[in-house]
């Protein structure tokens, strides 16, 4: 979940309709426990470039200067671990990565 889903989620838990543009969605299913898991992705950006991606237990950061940094959640809450080299990882990586810039590219549009 993100800080972007907590307006719908108010709006929904006060019976209050939703308001068209809004970007992010209501938790009030995750929080009754209807649904298990968030089905959008949270997105993070800071300066130009600098944006990262957190999905299911993952989380990507990829930086303008090039960079890019991997975490597993479930292993590394504190992100102590960058995995980004981890070769055995690469796939987990491009899939992060191809998510981030189709979430981006979407809210561009």
């Amino acid at each position: 979940v993100s800080l972007i889903d907590l307006f719908p989620t108010l709006l929904d838990l006060a019976g209050l309709p939703a308001v068209p543009g809004v970007d992010g969605n209501s938790l009030k299913s995750l929080m009754s426990g209807i649904s298990s898991t968030a089905q959008t992705p949270a997105l993070m950006s800071w300066g130009a470039g600098n944006d990262s991606i957190r999905q299911g237990s993952w989380r990507y950061i990829r930086y303008s200067a090039g960079g890019a940094e991997l975490y597993n959640h479930d292993h590394d809450p504190f992100e102590h671990h960058n995995l980004a080299d981890n070769s055995s990882l690469r796939q987990q990586q491009l899939q992060l990565r191809h998510a981030l810039e189709q979430a981006l590219s979407q809210h561009r549009d």
